[in-house]
């Protein structure tokens, strides 16, 4: 794209130069075309001088000019030149060299009089001719006078045209010079004249500080420096002036800390006035390279390219840069590269570099990231100082793309800088920019990362729901794998705040039909969001919609995203009784969060009467410290928390209680009574409503509980009256009786207090009781004295809604009364229960309050209303609508959601109430408004009209800048100023909504004007150049006839056909202009064609006449070689001269120059001989004799007068004596040369001869010897080189090569013999590398390497003596001394190498010393110790293997083994010690017995101690000694601490722990009593009962093994066992019950595979079958015995078969039928989609009917969860699904298309 961009300007420029020469001649007199003599223009002058007098129009004269200057021809009066005042004088230019293409052209300059001023474009010859205007005849002449009005100025004599300076690290100097210079704009406010000033351009690479230096060349210039900052010359502003020297002293400007990119001018003029006698100088800049190179020196700093459609370049440098990674694959070296990055807006990105020194840039482009860079390609198409560009296509918007540059070559660069910038053409909006076209994302185990990017996305529906601005948003779509999944999001933009949104579709894959699941915000910028969805569908259809919080436009709009789930890191660590968090019980209440997310039912069954769906169970668990505790669980909004708590353990737990007292999310408190301190219980924490809540957290506590402090009367707990019903947790755990009940037992009573109120309707008590606590209340007057019962209720309805209510009527307001509570029963499982009196206080006069309403009533599109009252001191408060509580709502204001009354109702710290006005809430949608304008533009003073769509009963209010226009209230407005607009319209429900921003912009009127350069007339096939003035910047269309010119939209045109032409300027889409119209004339020119009246070929002196064909009315002007030849006006033409003739025919407004006729005139050649060498040489020479060569000659040479035979060319070899002539003839002329003599001598000889062998070794040389002679002079040479110096007779060889001399007598005449081969050969190479280190250990070895060679021999020495057989290229040295080894070659050259000495360092001594006896009994040590010396390292071993850690020279034993040390010295070398052996010898004393430690009912306890061979024994009572006790055995027979001291052989010790025995008598055998039968069914269950006897324990077990749970006088059993009770006394005494025997039958557990598993709706019937074994009943919505028939509405039926075994056990099978709504599935109905086989192994085949599709196919398990299966389609109708990786079981089939499903089941067997 930069190279084509750069060859279309590179055109526009030759075309604009050729315009600027195509200005033709105007009508204008018959033209004499007289030449005046060359003037040749040196001097410059600012007098005119006069060229040629009476000229008459058609005459020119001839100037020499030189490029660059600026020159001045005139005819004007004024200026002293001209004649007639009735001349209308014209002046026209032409190259000489082209004579009949104007390149200027000048008429009415002054007055009717012509000047021109040009500036000469090239050296040669400038005819100037002049011409008058519409004249009659040609009559009158004129004076032409010229000048040279300025000098060629410098290239940068302007600031538009300065020179860019190069920025270095050094001092690069570029030349610069005032010669020439003129002023230039603006004008200097330094000191001095800026009268002769140049301009320089300096870009700062980066903020070091930037000094530039301007040094003269010497005096005669004061140079003064003025220094400016800006992009361009109309922008800049002046920096200040330097001029701190003299007369050819430097000056320097220091611009310190620039910006990277800063561009700088400066402008060199001398101080004085007069012109600088040495006016050149020397200007560098200078600047350090960053610390570290350019900031993008590597790539993790790469610089970030701003891309737009258009090339918007920075400023770049390789000064300072480095090499970075990875290494370059493109050409060149990379050793100063520098990075750029850029993100695809599109799927092409183009980027260039334009150096702006010699560079030869090379770009490689990658893709990734900069620790994983991925190499797109190269490109390096131009050389140095060229521009390089690349276009990456085919990339995915988005796609960081990096570009490296680097200069090709190695070197530094004098100007290092270049430009680079990056374009892209189009903008494609992100692929997933709407939900339709959202990317999938794969849901799976793990974070996957999945990434996207923000670029080009836009805002898209449904509105978000969620905070910020969606103005820019991108979609996902996953298919939920579980019913739990978590979304992550993330961004690389650090100044990214991303939100995430999430939908369901109602119908699958509908975008119409989403629901918001929520939105995460959680964090702020650069922090990525997450969220956890749960209660959700496998396989249902989540989008997610992802978006800026501030829809900024972000530098790195990447984003990642991942969909995961994990069932087994999903479920709550707690979701079963094993997995229970402990809870610690405590005085007050410590909370623990927990939340049933994710949780699954769990075994028990939940037996509460609380009831609910136990489908997300949470444990928890603690161990008693007290006999009651109050079991506390706070939920949160929407739970309904269930509380259970158990005894045992999580194999046999027994349910002791419930808690369900609150319907909905209140507080729960369950009492757990009866507890045994050290006990653990467990408790079950789940949602009444299973899954129910959207809110699933909640908090839970254990708290101990003490006797209650309102056990009695007199510790009566004061209740304070309540408004409303307000209930209080109570409890009765561990009250005693204070009196007789009313109604039942009293053993718990707890006693209240309240003062009686003041209003009439009574006082009312409330006390709910919880599950299984039904409550009595009793109310009584008086004093705690004297109390007087005034009521009783107990309805005895046990919970979980047990209310009992008393209204008191009668009581005195201000009178004291007390409330007893109790539970009618003796026992309950928890005592919890709620109370609640309510009643209006004395001497309430609370004043209601007044709601006021912030704003409108009206909640417009969910924007909530603000209703609030003023704060009162003491006061609470609770909103109410429609008379209901509004949950959580209890400050003094609400913002309300909903429609409706609103009222509040508030309580004083007295209990005084009142409520409050009622405000009405409306509810309306937000009304949508957006504007639009057919244009944004204002031109001049009109207006545009910004308008939106009416909407009846709605207000408008236009806004401009933010800021309501008065009277704007329309739907639509005439904007007639700039600004940006806006309109807020207001709906008949009071709701508003602000649109869309118009920008306006108001531009000024547009003019035009057009004009031509020169007459409106022209000659067919030239042109008139055409320009406009308008304003900048305007669009510009020509027209010719009204009609656009196609790609005339410059300033000028350039116009060569006849017509009208006109031209339109615009400014923006609505604002222009049309031009005044030019005609222009186009007029057909004269023909021209001449002839030769004779040969055009003659010799000198003869001529040819030319004639034109007559033209009427035509003049005439013959040219020779394209000048005019002087007074050649006729028709006719004689030539005498060579040359190319053509004539110029000219009518009144047209000229044509004819066809060329060559005329050549031969002349008679020179002959001349030239010889290319000596005439006098040695015979065998010879010299080449040359004649002039020319067009048609021809030669004969001659010796001593006689023509030499076939001597007919040019050059003739002459090798003979003799005087030589030759005869050149061309065009029939002959001439003859003057003679050359010619002498030929004989060569001296030079043959070679050799002293010795020419082959020698290098060190030794060879003689060579030339002839001897007298006057003989010698050069020797080698390989045809002459060598310096070498001139004698002799000569000693020292270097291989062929050998020449060459022997000269006399000046011109030697020999040269022929070579002589002298073969030196070189010395090999002789060197050892050692194969390791050269200091050994004594008993090793090194290997020694010679260098290697073809050829080569070898013999290894040690001290200078030969080493037997030692001749090969390695030797292994294991002694002492210096070894060198000889080496030669096949030439028998010898080398000895260099000495290498080898050390042999003894091995260290390795021993081991005890310091003590190695054999010790358990607990005690021996401490070895290694020989130690300087420089040791150690090594211990035990049994052979190193010790970890172990490597000090000693080391402290205390276990048996064989140890040694491995002990190394400082040369490295080792040795290891002999092992000493180390035996550490004891035993263990234990005691074992059978039964209890006690001695019961007279029996005796056998105490065993351990036996083995040689251990001795002593038993001791009480820690003493028994006598005589000394066996492995003893008999107790009474109380005591019995423990025994065991010794073997080596006397070591060890004494028992003591067994304490008791002695007492056994307990009562327990007798066990079954609560019914003792076989039954699996599920049932039987309570083995008996009666407890105070201070034994009893314990169960089953076939041996122990049961926990079953001491409090009950065991429930489940499983098939003879179970036996066990009871132990405080003596230890114990008694076994018989055996229970226990049978529990398996279930049977029939299957059930329907035949038929899909049916339609409507009432479709079916059979039923597939239940095994036979007998069995089905059942099932629908079903009548075996016929099901179906719904009418769609969706799975479960369908049960239960059968009953010969045992009386039951077992149930479940299988669905699927009902299909045949009315909205009419493609797929029926048997249009075949699934088989079915039962499958390995596969199973999906088949629809011809001309359908499949769609979508999933396969789920019988859980419902996507399963990973591999899938084959055959076609578009077809399809394998490959199963024989599944497990065996039932599967689900699910074909989703057109938005509807089919589900198909299949069974896979193994």
């Amino acid at each position: 794209m930069i190279l084509k961009l750069q060859k279309k300007g590179l055109a526009m420029l030759l075309v604009l130069l050729s315009i600027a020469g195509l200005q033709q001649l105007q009508a204008q007199c018959a033209s004499t075309l007289t030449q005046w003599p060359l003037t040749t223009i040196s001097n410059f002058t600012y007098n005119f001088q006069a060229a040629a007098n009476n000229m008459y129009a058609g005459e020119y004269s001839v100037f020499s000019v030189v490029a660059g200057s600026k020159y001045q021809f005139s005819l004007c009066a004024i200026d002293g030149g001209g004649g007639e005042t009735a001349y209308d004088s014209q002046i026209s230019l032409f190259n000489a060299t082209n004579p009949t293409v104007p390149i200027g052209y000048a008429d009415d300059s002054c007055g009717s009089d012509a000047r021109i001023t040009w500036t000469a474009t090239f050296t040669g010859l400038l005819n100037v001719q002049v011409n008058e205007y519409n004249c009659a005849v040609n009559q009158v002449n004129t004076t032409l006078l010229y000048r040279q009005y300025q000098s060629a100025t410098p290239v940068n004599d302007e600031c538009f045209s300065a020179v860019t300076l190069s920025v270095n690290s050094s001092c690069f100097g570029t030349v610069g010079t005032l010669t020439n210079a003129t002023g230039s704009l603006p004008t200097s406010t330094c000191e001095g004249t800026n009268t002769d000033d140049v301009w320089f351009r300096v870009t700062s690479l980066n903020t070091n500080d930037l000094e530039i230096t301007c040094s003269p060349n010497g005096t005669g210039f004061d140079p003064v420096m003025e220094v400016f900052t800006g992009t361009t010359c109309n922008t800049m502003g002046s920096l200040g002036c330097v001029d701190n020297g003299g007369d050819g002293v430097g000056e320097g400007a220091n611009l310190l800390a620039p910006t990277t990119g800063q561009v700088f001018y400066v402008r060199i003029f001398d101080y004085y006035t007069a012109l600088a006698t040495n006016p050149n100088f020397t200007i560098c800049a200078v600047q350090q390279p960053l610390s570290g190179g350019p900031s993008n020196n590597d790539c993790a700093g790469a610089t970030n390219l701003s891309i737009g459609t258009v090339c918007n370049t920075i400023t770049g440098t390789l000064l300072g840069a480095t090499a970075s990674s990875p290494a370059s694959t493109c050409g060149g070296t990379n050793t100063d590269d520098v990075w750029y990055r850029a993100t695809a807006t599109d799927v092409g990105v183009t980027f260039g570099v334009i150096p702006n020194g010699t560079i030869d840039a090379v770009i490689e482009i990658f893709q990734g990231n900069c620790n994983a860079l991925s190499p797109i390609g190269c490109i390096d198409a131009t050389v140095g100082g060229e521009t390089e560009g690349v276009d990456v296509t085919g990339i995915t918007p988005g796609t960081v793309i990096y570009f490296r540059v680097y200069d090709y070559n190695s070197g530094i660069a004098a100007d290092p800088s270049f430009g680079a910038c990056a374009l892209w053409e189009t903008v494609v909006t992100a692929p997933n920019d709407e939900c339709e076209g959202a990317t999938t994302v794969i849901a799976g185990t793990t974070c996957g990362i999945t990434t996207s990017s923000l670029a080009n996305s836009t805002v898209s529906t449904p509105a978000t729901g969620c905070a910020g601005t969606n103005n820019g948003d991108i979609w996902f779509q996953v298919f939920a794998s579980d019913t739990a999944m978590t979304v992550e999001i993330s961004g690389t933009d650090a100044s990214a705040d991303l939100v995430l949104e999430l939908f369901v579709a109602s119908t699958f894959g509908d975008c119409n039909t989403l629901v918001s699941l929520g939105c995460a915000d959680f964090t702020g910028t650069g922090v990525g969001e997450g969220i956890d969805i749960t209660n959700i569908t496998a396989g249902q259809d989540v989008f997610i919609r992802v978006y800026d919080y501030y829809g900024a436009t972000l530098t790195d709009p990447t984003i990642n995203i991942c969909a995961y789930w994990d069932p087994a890191s999903l479920v709550p660590t707690n979701d079963e009784c094993i997995g229970a968090i402990p809870l610690v019980p405590g005085a007050s209440c410590i909370g623990t969060s927990g939340n049933v997310a994710n949780a699954t039912g769990s075994l028990p069954s939940s037996s509460c009467s609380a009831g609910g769906l136990v489908q997300a169970d949470v444990w928890y668990s603690f161990v008693a410290s007290a006999s009651a505790v109050d079991i506390t669980v706070d939920p949160a909004s929407t739970m309904d928390p269930v509380i259970q708590y158990f005894s045992g353990s999580c194999g046999a737990l027994v349910s002791r209680g419930c808690s369900d007292f609150f319907t909905g999310s209140g507080t729960e408190h369950l009492t757990a009574t009866g507890l045994i301190v050290g006990q653990t219980y467990f408790i079950r924490v789940y949602d009444y409503l299973g899954l129910g809540a959207t809110a699933t957290d909640f908090g839970i506590c254990v708290r101990n509980l003490a006797t209650p402090i309102n056990n009695n009367c007199s510790g009566a707990a004061a209740v304070t009256l309540s408004p409303t019903t307000t209930f209080l947790p109570y409890t009765t755990a561990l009250a005693t009786q204070s009196q007789e009940g009313c109604n039942g037992n009293a053993n718990d009573d707890v006693w209240f207090s309240f003062v009686a109120g003041q209003n009439p309707q009574g006082t009312t008590i409330n006390v709910g009781g919880d599950l299984d606590f039904s409550s009595v209340v009793e109310v009584f007057s008086g004093s705690c004295a004297s109390l007087t019962s005034i009521g009783c209720i107990n309805n005895d309805v046990v919970g979980p809604y047990d209310f009992e209510n008393i209204v008191l009527t009668t009581l005195t307001p201000g009178q004291t009364y007390y409330v007893r509570v109790y539970d009618v029963d003796a026992t309950t499982t928890n005592s919890t229960f709620y109370l609640s009196i309510e009643g209006t206080p004395v001497g309430c006069n609370l004043t209601a309050p007044t709601i006021a309403l912030a704003g409108s009533n009206v909640i417009c599109g969910g924007n909530p209303v603000t209703l609030n009252v003023p704060t009162v001191a003491g006061l609470t408060y609770q909103w109410q609508l429609n008379g209901a509580n509004i949950i959580g709502q209890t400050s003094n204001t609400i913002q309300a959601v909903s429609a409706g009354s609103y009222t509040l109702f508030v309580v004083n710290g007295s209990g005084c109430t009142a409520t409050s006005n009622a405000i009405i809430v409306t509810s309306a949608a937000t009304p949508t408004v957006s504007i639009s304008s057919a244009s944004t533009t204002i031109c001049g003073t009109g207006s545009i009209s910004i308008s939106t769509t009416a909407q009846a009963g709605s207000t408008y209010q236009w806004r401009r800048n933010g800021i309501n226009i008065s009277g704007a209230t329309s739907a639509s407005y005439s904007a007639s100023q700039s600004g940006s607009y806006e309109l807020v319209l207001t709906n008949s429900s009071g709701c508003s909504a602000i649109s869309n921003t118009i920008d306006i912009e108001q531009v000024s009127s547009l003019t035009a004007s057009i004009g031509a350069s020169g007459n409106t007339t022209i000659c067919q096939g030239s042109s008139s150049i055409l320009s406009i003035n308008t304003e900048p910047g305007n669009a510009i269309q020509w027209k010719l006839n009204n009609n656009n010119i196609s790609g005339a939209t410059g300033s000028t045109y350039t116009a060569t056909a006849a017509g009208t032409y006109t031209a339109v300027v615009t400014n923006g889409p609505t604002c222009s202009a049309t031009s005044n119209s030019i005609v222009l004339t186009v007029v057909a020119g004269p023909t021209a064609s001449i002839t030769a009246a004779g040969p055009t070929t003659f010799c000198a002196g003869g001529s040819v006449n030319l004639n034109v064909t007559p033209v009427t009315g035509a003049t005439y002007q013959w040219l020779q070689g394209g000048s005019p030849v002087f007074g050649a006006f006729g028709t006719s033409f004689s030539a005498t001269e060579g040359g190319s003739y053509a004539v110029l025919v000219s009518t009144v407004a047209c000229a044509a120059t004819s066809n060329s006729v060559s005329v050549t005139v031969n002349q008679a050649p020179t002959a001349i001989i030239t010889a290319n060498g000596p005439t006098t040489f040695c015979q065998g020479n010879s010299v080449v004799l040359s004649a002039p060569t020319g067009t048609g000659y021809s030669y004969q040479w001659l010796n001593n007068a006689n023509p030499i035979a076939g001597a007919t060319s040019a050059n003739y070899t002459a090798n003979a004596s003799g005087n030589y002539v030759v005869t050149v003839t061309a065009a029939g002329c002959s001439g003859n040369s003057p003679a050359v003599t010619v002498n030929v001598t004989p060569p001296p000889s030079s043959t070679i001869t050799v002293n010795g062998n020419a082959t020698v070794c290098q060190g030794n040389t060879v003689t060579l010897n030339a002839p001897v002679g007298n006057g003989l002079t010698y050069q020797w040479s080698q390989n045809g080189t002459p060598i310096n110096g070498a001139t004698s007779l002799n000569y000693t060889a020292n270097a291989s090569g062929n050998y020449t001399v060459t022997v000269s007598q006399g000046a011109n005449c030697s020999s040269t013999s022929s070579a002589t081969n002298v073969n030196i050969i070189a010395a090999p190479s002789a060197i050892i590398t050692p194969a390791g280190s050269t200091s050994i250990c004594q008993g090793s070895s090194v290997v020694l390497n010679a260098n290697t060679g073809a050829g080569l021999t070898y013999q290894w020495q040690i001290g200078g003596a030969t080493i037997a057989n030692a001749t090969q290229s390695s030797y292994t040295a294991n002694a002492v001394g210096n070894y060198t080894v000889v080496v030669t070659n096949t030439g028998a050259c010898t080398t000895t190498s260099s000495a290498v000495q080898v050390t042999v360092n003894p091995a260290p001594v390795a021993t081991v010393t005890p310091n003590g006896p190695t054999t010790f009994c358990i607990g005690g040590t021996v401490l070895l110790q290694a020989s130690s010396g300087n420089g040791f390292t150690y090594q211990w071993l035990n049994n052979g293997n190193p010790i970890p850690g172990v490597v000090n020279n000693v080391f402290n034993v205390s276990q048996s083994g064989n140890y040694s040390v491995i002990v190394t010295d400082q040369n490295t070398c080792t040795a290891t010690s002999s092992a000493i052996n180390v035996n550490v010898a004891g035993v263990q004393a234990e005691i074992t017995y059978t039964g209890q430690p006690a001695v019961c009912d007279g029996n005796a306890l056998v105490l065993n101690a351990n036996q083995d061979a040689g251990l001795s024994y002593q038993w001791q009572n009480n820690g003493n000694a028994m006598t005589g006790e000394t066996q492995n055995s003893f008999t107790a027979t009474v109380a005591g601490n019995y423990s025994v001291v065991v010794t073997d052989l080596n006397n070591c010790s060890s004494t028992s722990t003591a067994v304490i025995v008791t002695v007492g008598s056994s307990p009562s055998v327990p007798v066990v009593t079954p609560d019914g039968p003792t076989d039954f069914c699996m599920g049932d269950d039987v309570n083995l009962n008996y009666s407890q006897v105070a201070g034994i324990t009893y314990s169960w077990t089953s076939e041996g093994n122990p049961i926990s749970g079953g001491t409090q006088g009950s065991l429930n059993v489940t499983l098939t066992g003879n179970y036996l009770l066990q009871a132990v006394n405080a003596a230890n005494c114990a008694a076994t019950s018989n055996p229970i025997a226990v049978n529990v039958y398996s279930l049977p557990t029939p299957t059930l595979t329907l035949s038929t598993d899909e049916v339609c709706n409507k009432q479709t019937s079916i059979t039923l079958s597939g239940g095994s074994p036979a007998g069995g009943v089905y059942s099932g919505n629908g079903v009548n015995i075996d016929i099901f028939t179906s719904p009418d509405v769609a969706g799975s039926v479960d369908i049960t078969y239960t059968y009953t075994d010969e045992k009386g056990c039951v077992g149930q099978a479940v299988d669905q039928i699927n009902v299909i709504d045949c009315t909205t599935i009419p493609d797929l109905a029926g048997d249009a989609i075949q699934l088989f086989p079915n039962p499958a192994m390995d596969y199973i085949m999906l088949e629809l009917s011809i001309g359908n599709e499949l769609g979508t196919v999933q396969v789920l398990d019988a859980t419902g969860r996507l399963v990973d299966v591999r899938m084959q389609a055959l076609g578009s109708n077809r399809m394998i699904i490959h199963i024989h990786e599944l497990a065996a079981g039932s599967y689900q089939v699910v074909i989703r298309r057109n938005g509807n499903s089919i589900v198909k089941r299949f069974v896979k067997t193994v």
